[in-house]
């Protein structure tokens, strides 16, 4: 859990990540670009839910990468 790994717990909730990868599959987006990693859930979830997603995700702060 992110609370375990020392970071904060703002995660997005399992539907929220299964709408955002319908959302990406039903408009065509081929492309992501994720500003602040975190823990990489939504990364790891969209890229799974979507084999045909490209995911590019970035993460300024150290401790979070």
């Amino acid at each position: 859990s992110s609370s375990a790994a020392g970071l904060p717990d703002i995660a997005l909730s399992p539907v929220q990540a299964k709408f955002l990868a319908l959302f990406c599959r039903a408009a065509g987006i081929t492309h992501v670009l994720e500003l602040g990693t975190l823990g990489g859930y939504t990364a790891i979830f969209l890229a799974a839910e979507n084999p045909g997603l490209r995911v590019v995700t970035i993460e300024v702060d150290a401790h979070h990468a």
